[in-house]
């Protein structure tokens, strides 16, 4: 699960009949979505976002989004906001 965002590891349990309490308890033990979609980036995209150009920026946060990461967790993948480690 550690590739996926919580609304996409939300839907899986859900299509496998997984009850919306376990389905919370189950996102509230992966972790850190931010983290999660940190390190998803940086191994498709090698972890930069120096000057990255309209279309490029859009790409990367389509795979992103296509793995179910919130569109608030994006963005500061994207704007290189980490600080909560």
């Amino acid at each position: 699960g550690a590739r996926f965002g919580n609304a996409r590891l939300a839907y899986e349990l859900r299509q496998q009949g997984v009850s919306d309490d376990l389905v919370d308890a189950a996102l509230a033990a992966g972790g850190d979505e931010l983290a999660r979609a940190r390190q998803v980036w940086q191994r498709k995209f090698g972890g930069s976002n120096k000057a990255l150009d309209a279309s490029e920026r859009g790409r990367q946060l389509r795979f992103l989004m296509s793995r179910g990461f919130s569109g608030e967790t994006i963005r500061r993948v994207l704007r290189g906001d980490f600080e909560d480690d």
